[in-house]
């Protein structure tokens, strides 16, 4: 068996259409996904990164692995759901970073406050794309908050 991780199967999917991957027997693809906020995920969601895939695409990437290698080939995992705030005129404070249309869920806002932030608002369409491709179960974790990365939050403003 060959197991394969990545939250852009892009250049993978390109590569094995054109024979320069071989078809191994058994192939697992664990496809981490998360909604496309650059504060969340930079390497797939700036443009000017090599990574750079619309979240769009990756969403057609899970369709496109399961019809080739099998729905149950494909294990989808929504990592991490989480709860945040930008501090408005921050580093990281940039249009970017979520859709104009973006509201925060109601009990992220009650839980809070208003200027929290959740990446929940994605969530919807990567169920909805599991499920056209015959995946029935998808993986979430939660952000554990640790000095680390409450260190390198804070640092990043």
């Amino acid at each position: 068996m060959v197991a394969w991780w990545s939250k852009n199967y892009r250049n993978f999917l390109d590569s094995f259409a054109q024979g320069r991957i071989p078809p191994f027997p058994v192939q697992l693809f664990n496809f981490t996904l998360n909604a496309p906020d650059v504060l969340l995920e930079p390497g797939v969601c700036l443009p000017s990164s090599p990574a750079y895939s619309p979240f769009e695409d990756r969403l057609v990437q899970i369709g496109r692995l399961a019809r080739i290698f099998g729905p149950s080939s494909v294990v989808l995992r929504y990592d991490p759901v989480c709860h945040y705030r930008v501090i408005p005129g921050g580093p990281l404070d940039c249009a970017l970073s979520v859709p104009a249309s973006f509201k925060p869920a109601p009990s992220t806002a009650a839980m809070f406050g208003d200027d929290a932030r959740d990446n929940m608002w994605a969530f919807d369409a990567v169920l909805s794309a599991a499920a056209a491709a015959g995946i029935r179960c998808v993986t979430v974790s939660f952000v554990r908050r640790s000095p680390s990365n409450t260190k390198r939050m804070r640092a990043a403003g």
